[in-house]
Parts: structure tokens; sequence; C-alpha cells
């Protein structure tokens, strides 16, 4: 196959991320607009057009997206962010990039988009596995005109994993779904007859970022009281042998009252001392540190199951998942 490649460029002035692509930092930023649309496997003209440009500065990577198409006919779909399956697949409109920044064939990091500017994200991990716990801090906006739509990302460095050194190839792939049509396009289609995704990713090239060291906690305390007061009638003793013979209704009811109060602290600190190697450490996580599960009816005979939302277990949850690394050590 001929591989594709497409250079990393430098912004020479800032980015507002508004979804419009009018920054003059974009002016010289070359883009890419080679997608070839999937259908059956085969490779076809796509129906719409796409342009795609990217670009970085020592923050972060920025990713221009224009999506031609007749703004009338765009299928929008609000929804919660992270729900790919209700609101992204075969329900709107959306444009995903994936980068393989260790560039080890195996891992990809997928920022995900709609036409409404609900995001999504996740870890595709063995080539070909998809690990949709992951959660990342990344930010988009979307913009819609009469030409079509267009997104731009802003995604902080830090979030990648990357060796050290000069000038970095990094694996990418770009993909555009149109609901209307239920046509997929990319810019590298995957061979129906090989195995694997990250594998056959084209390349990012001239990727050159500073190593440097991050420190973060997140705190959280919680803190709940429960009080208990109860009205009863004393028990009747028996004076010759203590036993219980009934209960006394002479004197009125006594109250039985109770207070307890739950104070619960913990903490999750994350530090990189550099792009390729991460210490991640939790004192008592708790789910009261995330949102709320959205309510279920479940009348199956099968148990719910909820993904795990703690930040401590979804920074790097490939260790808690994936079978190759299956003789952790606890502490």
């Amino acid at each position: 196959k001929t591989e594709k490649t497409y250079e990393l460029q430098l912004l020479n002035s800032e980015i507002i991320i508004d979804g419009k692509l009018n920054d003059l930092g974009w002016v010289d930023v070359e883009e890419l607009s080679d997608f070839m649309s999937i259908n059956y496997g085969l490779k076809q003209i796509p129906s719409k057009k796409t342009k795609v440009k990217i670009a970085c500065d020592n923050k972060n990577i920025y990713v221009g997206v224009k999506l031609f198409d007749d703004s009338k006919k765009i299928t929008f779909k609000s929804g919660s962010y992270d729900d790919f399956i209700d609101t992204f697949d075969l329900n709107s409109d959306y444009f995903i990039i994936e980068i393989d920044s260790d560039h080890d064939h195996q891992t990809s990091y997928a920022f995900a988009v709609n036409s409404s500017n609900v995001k999504s994200d996740y870890l595709v991990y063995d080539d070909d596995l998809i690990d949709d716990n992951w959660n990342a801090e990344w930010i988009s906006e979307v913009f819609v005109d009469s030409s079509g739509w267009s997104i731009e990302y802003e995604i902080p460095i830090d979030i990648f994993r990357y060796s050290k050194g000069g000038s970095l190839t990094w694996g990418l792939n770009l993909i555009r779904y149109i609901k209307r049509h239920n046509e997929y396009m990319a810019w590298v289609v995957l061979p129906e007859e090989k195995v694997g995704i990250v594998s056959q990713y084209g390349h990012l090239k001239n990727v050159n970022f500073q190593q440097k060291k991050t420190f973060n906690i997140k705190p959280y305390f919680a803190y709940d009281n429960e009080e208990y007061e109860d009205q009863y009638y004393p028990y009747l003793l028996d004076e010759n042998n203590g036993d219980i013979s009934g209960l006394d209704f002479s004197g009125g009811q006594d109250t039985y009252s109770l207070s307890q109060s739950n104070n619960k602290i913990g903490f999750d600190i994350n530090y990189h001392p550099n792009s390729f190697s991460v210490l991640d450490l939790t004192y008592k996580p708790d789910f009261g540190q995330i949102n709320q599960d959205a309510s279920e009816v479940n009348n199956t005979a099968y148990e719910t199951y909820y993904e795990e939302k703690r930040s401590f277990f979804i920074e790097n949850s490939l260790f808690f998942t994936n079978s190759s690394h299956n003789n952790i050590l606890f502490l």
C-alpha cells in the first residue's frame, strides 16, 4: 500500500476555539482532503468533501475540520458526553480523529465530535479492541453555515504518552460519517483482508514536543448525616425472675433517637515525570466523586452493569482490562 503521511506544523498565531476556522493561525497550515468512502469494503469517491488541518503549539494539538454538506440535510443529535451508541453511531453526522502517539501500532487515543458538538473519547488497544471507559479533558466547538459544518479541536499534549526524542512520527487516522447516506469515509481505509486497526494507520510526522513534568491532585470531601427517632413503650419486668411480662402503658412512651455523621476525605494524585511514564495514586476512591449513573429499569434476569467512572481506574484503564497485564501487584 502507499503510506499516507501528514506533517504537523507549529502555529504562528493563536487559535480561538469557536468552530469557524477563520483564525490567521490556520492560513499557512497544510490541509489534507484525500478521504475515501467505504462501501462494503470497496473504496469509492466520497459523496461530500472533507478538509482537515492539524497544527500545534507547546501545549496543545489543534485540529480544524471542514465537512462540506447541505446544511439543511445534516443530521443533528444532542446527547450526553461519551454516549457514543445512542448519540453518534447511526444517529448523527460525526467526525473522529485517532492518534497512535506511542507509535507502537497497538494503541491509539480517539476523539469524536458530532454535528451537535457532543463529544466522545475512547482508547483502541491490542490493535483492534475498544475501551470506551477512558476519558480525557479536551475542547471542541462546532459551527454550521450554508457550506456545511466545521469543527475545531484543542487537545492537550499531556493526554498523550509518547517516547522522548527529537522529531517523532505518530500514527494517525481520520473518520467521517454521514448518517443520511449511512456513509463512512476515512483518510486511511482499513483493508478487509488484514486484521487490526491501529497497525494500518497513516503517519503524522514532525512531532516535536518538549518533555515536561506535570502534577495534579484531585481532592474530594463528602459529608452525610443520619438521624433516627422513634417512640416506644418500656417493658414490664417480673419482680421475681426479671423476665419480660409485657409492656408498661402507665407512664407514656419513651423516645429513642440516634444521630450519626460520617466524613469522607480522599484524593487522586497524578504525576507525569515525563511523556512516557506516569504515577497514579488514589486514597479512598469513592463513587461520590462521579456523576450519578442514569436510572434504568431492568426487567431481565441479569444484573445491571455500570461502567467504571472513578478517575484512578479510568486514567490507565488498560491496566485493569487488558489480559496482558494480569500480573499486577495492588498495594
